[in-house]
């Protein structure tokens, strides 16, 4: 049952369902604008820049939208603390996954268009990510971390996939079918090229460099006036702005 319909005819008992998958759909698309944003597939040049002066224009509202939607990504739910109870939904529910599916050995161009394909690729990429979660979860918190996000990411790739499949179903043969199984296709594909989640040697590489990444970053000699207070005590900073705040607003009462 497709979540439009599910949420139309809620009960009690899924409504737990429901706060998964909206959990996992509100923070793949208010991610998914921010990219839209601030990068143009497929050559990943910033988007603003690709847009020259025109990307500057108050009145294109780039800069707007951007921090319109920056600001989703945390409103109505931290994006990563969704993640992570997605993540926990799945990891609960792990006992009751369907069996892997199988793919063909040979990927010719017509199986990587088949919607078949992308359904079972999508359910493999899920279904190794939860293996490798609950083998992992009580032993390496920080990797763990990125497989809950990973995880929860494939869940919600592979809801959207199938909501889209759902819909082209019901459409009659026509034009309008036809343009959205193209985008359809498109959306599995780039799925699939950007999150090769089998992949894992960039992942390896970040924790090769973390001892050293302090280093690096201090050896561009960048005085501390020129940084801002994150990069220090972010707390205390707060706070003292939040006590300059109030002050000032006493004065003028």
């Amino acid at each position: 049952m497709c979540f439009f319909c599910i949420y139309v005819k809620r009960t009690p008992e899924t409504n737990k369902e429901i706060h998964v998958i909206s959990s996992g759909l509100k923070a793949v698309l208010t991610w998914h604008n921010m990219r839209t944003l601030q990068l143009s597939y497929p050559n990943f040049h910033e988007y603003r820049e690709s847009c020259g002066g025109q990307g500057v224009k108050t009145e294109n509202r780039v800069g707007h939208l951007k921090g319109d939607y920056d600001g989703q990504t945390t409103f109505e739910g931290d994006n990563n603390v969704l993640m992570q109870q997605v993540s926990k939904a799945l990891f609960a529910e792990y006992h009751m996954n369907s069996p892997r599916p199988v793919l063909p050995t040979q990927l010719t161009s017509s199986a990587l268009r088949c919607s078949h394909f992308q359904k079972n690729a999508f359910s493999i990429r899920e279904r190794d990510l939860l293996e490798r979660y609950t083998s992992e979860k009580f032993t390496f918190l920080l990797i763990c971390h990125q497989l809950s996000e990973d995880l929860s990411k494939a869940f919600a790739e592979k809801t959207i996939l199938q909501a889209v499949l759902d819909a082209i179903t019901k459409l009659p043969i026509g034009s309008i079918k036809d343009v959205l199984g193209i985008a359809r296709l498109m959306y599995a594909l780039i799925c699939m090229e950007e999150d090769p989640s089998f992949l894992r040697e960039v992942s390896k590489l970040c924790r090769e460099l973390r001892p050293h990444a302090l280093a690096l970053v201090t050896s561009f000699g960048i005085p501390d006036a020129f940084l801002g207070p994150i990069a220090f005590n972010w707390v205390e900073a707060n706070a003292s702005l939040v006590f300059s705040l109030v002050t000032t607003n006493k004065l003028f009462q």
